[in-house]
């Protein structure tokens, strides 16, 4: 045998040749088999999501809650009771008289449990001239002013102790109108009870 190869050289050659060709074959098939270097193993990141609507504040188009707006306060009656004498008042009984006065007992008493009222349009009042109803003023002007116990005393000759006001001061409300029926005065003992001056004649009143 060994002499036949040595005869042959030609065989040895053609042998190294075909074993150089199959590793350089295998070769290249073991590359295609490596592990990650198909395109399916490449992870791609993840893009970033855009932020959620529903997460941000939407600040774009603020709702406007039908609690914003107050409702609109319509303006101060400039005549309003802001000292308690409009409305509705009864006579309650009669008070006192005065040294000088128009009315009678007889006729100031039965002015007793008469009705009156005060308000921008009319005052249903009782007057210096006795009568049997009360008188109304129409578009009546009401003046407010501040009276003390001294004041009282040295216009009207009467005390407020003799009136049951324990107060040293009170509101006084002059009543009068365009009619020739006169007016009357009203002081303001609290806010359900004043008394009315008309006729030299001090008649309770109470709010009904």
């Amino acid at each position: 045998m060994i002499s036949k190869f040595k005869k042959k050289p030609w065989l040895g050659t053609l042998l190294a040749v075909g074993i150089i060709t199959f590793s350089a074959l295998v070769g290249l098939t073991g590359c295609a088999d490596k592990p990650g270097t198909e395109p399916s193993d490449i992870t791609t990141p993840a893009s970033s999501a855009s932020p959620d609507a529903s997460s941000t504040p939407n600040n774009q188009n603020p709702e406007v809650s039908d609690d914003a707006s107050s409702p609109t306060e319509s303006p101060a009656d400039t005549n309003s009771n802001a000292n308690g004498y409009f409305g509705q008042w009864t006579v309650e009984k009669v008070l006192a008289y005065g040294q000088a006065g128009t009315y009678s007992s007889e006729d100031a008493e039965k002015l007793v449990g008469k009705s009156l009222s005060f308000s921008d349009t009319e005052a249903v009042i009782i007057n210096d001239q006795p009568a049997a109803s009360p008188v109304a003023l129409n578009s009546p002007e009401y003046e407010e002013g501040s009276l003390s116990a001294s004041d009282f005393t040295a216009n009207f000759n009467m005390t407020f102790a003799q009136l049951d006001i324990s107060a040293d001061t009170v509101t006084e409300v002059v009543v009068s109108g365009a009619e020739a029926v006169g007016g009357c005065a009203l002081l303001l003992k609290d806010s359900d009870t004043m008394i009315l001056i008309a006729g030299g004649t001090y008649f309770q009143l109470a709010r009904i």
